[in-house]
């Protein structure tokens, strides 16, 4: 059983007709038919269980979490000039929530960014959408930045190790190889 409304701003007879041809042709029948108020709407929560999953991907789903498809991933590269694999390493793809917490923004502040950027955002899956806020993509980039500095930095460390054990043993000493914790 599934549940299907029209929003307000589309209730015309032509779109009425086209929802029930569209049942009619997926093999599917029309059990009942009304209308409901807005205050028997809000009284029995329908909307807030309907749009549920959409506020718990926005809130606690990891955005790694989400099913995500092969063509939305190509999509997302070409809209925003990195794989989505990419994005998900460097910390830049965020639910709303994680959003707020590393922007120190309330969810009202995150709406408003979210608003004046349209035209870099794409839809991802019925009800999810993705956006580049350029906040977030900054400091994702220190982060990637910080994290290849310190890779670089271990890899220097091994590099001068290395070279101590040889220079110890000389030519025909034995080689040793050490492994680097990173704290």
């Amino acid at each position: 059983m599934a549940l299907i409304f029209i929003k307000p701003h589309a209730i015309y007879d032509q779109v009425k007709a086209f929802v029930a041809m569209e049942i009619a042709n997926k093999g599917l029948t029309v059990l009942c038919e009304g209308e409901k108020s807005a205050e028997d709407i809000e009284s029995s929560g329908a909307i807030d269980t309907h749009y549920a999953s959409i506020a718990e991907a926005a809130l606690t789903t990891e955005p790694a979490d989400l099913n995500i498809t092969d063509q939305k991933k190509k999509e997302f590269s070409t809209k925003f000039g990195t794989e989505w694999a990419a994005a998900l390493d460097l910390g830049i793809i965020l639910n709303a929530k994680q959003a707020g917490e590393k922007l120190e923004i309330s969810g009202a502040d995150l709406d408003q960014k979210w608003a004046k950027n349209s035209d870099a955002r794409m839809k991802l899956a019925p009800g999810l959408y993705v956006e580049n806020i350029n906040e977030v993509r900054a400091r994702g980039r220190d982060r990637a930045r910080d994290r290849g500095r310190d890779r670089a930095r271990d890899r220097a460390r091994k590099a001068t190790l290395r070279r101590d054990v040889w220079s110890k043993h000389g030519r025909e000493g034995r080689r040793e190889s050490f492994e680097l914790s990173s704290s």
